[in-house]
């Protein structure tokens, strides 16, 4: 039986640096509790920094507990590139999750023809298309797009050497109690055809659509 992975968020804090004025999206650091099947596994730590039309944005994994004993899991992910009409436009992205029994490393490089990359260090390259996207930048598509009132759509993601098609589907609103607070949210599930694997996210509109849990 699969356990059920859990990011709850602990820690919402401003910045100082200014929104980009076409997509208003503003810079954030966000922190998660992580937890499976009621053991905490560690913190999650999610930023995004925006300045002059330009954004980065990376996450990063620290093990604890039971976690860091067994397995001793560190993940970084990140993405920059540029804000077009509030859409990212993505540069470079780079993968690294390092683990006892294993690393797994993607690297992918835009341009404005092709994207070119190496998964477990096997070399690709792909014909790129207009809105295409990387693994991190989608999540900014995605705040930008129910932020807007969508109810389904569709992203093209390069994920391990090839081109995706991610769909995420509005599930209704609900209200979460988080850290002595209640937030109003917009529910969301990843459709996978197929699949027993469920995905969901929870975005609240008064934190610019950051996702508070998934």
């Amino acid at each position: 039986m699969r356990s059920v992975i859990g990011f709850l968020l602990l820690v919402t804090s401003a910045t100082t640096i200014a929104a980009a004025q076409e997509s208003g999206l503003k810079s954030y650091t966000a922190e998660y509790k992580v937890s499976a099947s009621g053991l905490d596994l560690g913190k999650l730590t999610v930023r995004l920094s925006i300045s002059n039309g330009a954004y980065q944005y990376t996450k990063s994994t620290d093990a604890s507990g039971l976690m860091k004993w067994i397995s001793n899991d560190e993940l970084n992910e990140s993405s920059e590139g540029q804000l077009e009409n509030g859409k990212p436009q993505p540069q470079n992205y780079h993968y690294l999750h390092t683990r006892r029994k294993g690393t797994k490393e993607e690297s992918v490089s835009f341009s404005d023809e092709k994207v070119s990359g190496h998964y477990n260090q096997a070399p690709f390259t792909l014909k790129n298309q207009p809105e295409l996207q990387d693994k991190a930048s989608q999540d900014i598509v995605l705040m930008q797009e129910f932020r807007q009132g969508s109810q389904s759509i569709e992203i093209n993601v390069v994920d391990k050497g090839r081109i995706k098609t991610q769909t995420y589907r509005f599930e209704g609103h609900e209200t979460l109690h988080i850290g002595g607070k209640n937030y109003e949210t917009n529910k969301l599930v990843v459709v996978r055809e197929n699949s027993a694997r469920i995905t969901q996210f929870w975005l609240a509109p008064e934190l610019q659509n950051i996702p508070v849990q998934f």
